[in-house]
């Protein structure tokens, strides 16, 4: 997906109590070929927050956290929510699951599995969704900045004597999801809202018009 930058400050959904969580490494063959999303779940609005960290002495320790909101929409009953996530660590005790409008009897999250041969998360849930209905989740994780041209990246360019850095983005055509958890397909398309966490003295630069500017 390609999507807009907007600086604003973050702010936190008001999520309820975890339930206790454990993550699982699925044992999948050494060579998978069903490497497509299951069509049983698709996206429709994504809430983005990214906040890079590239301001230490060395560019080996750069890093960047960021929370993520997706509101999916059932397909077909299932009781497994399968996004693609690549060398990006989810906060598995920060998972949340609700219905887009909370209700009592929503399914609640259980586990999470990572399937690195296929580079899905599945969601493990109590119970299968309902057909039409539609659900959040919300996930947070953390990733090391590298200079890969990949997803999330840092690059660096020469000013005098002196090295500056910046941070940008290359998401074709599956490196999205090195970014943020996401159904990184080209039929899988939705509408987003991205929130850029920096420094004041530092500037963003996006495709899209910029909505908000806030500072905290």
């Amino acid at each position: 997906p390609v999507t807009p930058v907007t600086p604003v400050a973050p702010v936190a959904p008001v999520v309820t109590e975890a339930p206790t969580t454990t993550t699982t490494v699925s044992s999948t063959p050494a060579t998978v070929t069903d490497v497509r999303l299951p069509d049983t779940i698709m996206p429709v609005h994504y809430d983005v927050e990214l906040t890079p960290m590239f301001f230490a002495d060395d560019p080996k320790d750069f890093t960047f956290s960021g929370k993520t909101t997706l509101i999916v929409e059932c397909k077909n009953s299932t009781s497994t929510i399968s996004v693609h996530a690549k060398d990006i660590v989810i906060n598995q005790t920060a998972i949340r699951f609700e219905g887009e409008v909370p209700r009592r009897n929503d399914p609640r999250f259980l586990n999470m599995e990572i399937d690195d041969k296929r580079e899905f998360i599945n969601l493990h849930l109590s119970k299968d969704l309902t057909v039409g209905q539609r659900y959040k989740i919300f996930l947070s994780y953390s990733a090391k900045l590298k200079s890969d041209l990949h997803g999330l990246y840092y690059s660096k360019y020469s000013r005098g004597n002196d090295t500056v850095y910046m941070v940008t983005t290359q998401f074709q055509a599956t490196d999205a999801r090195r970014a943020f958890p996401c159904f990184d397909e080209p039929a899988l398309k939705a509408t987003f809202n991205i929130t850029l966490v920096r420094p004041e003295h530092l500037i963003s630069i996006s495709n899209m018009p910029i909505i908000d500017n806030s500072t905290t």
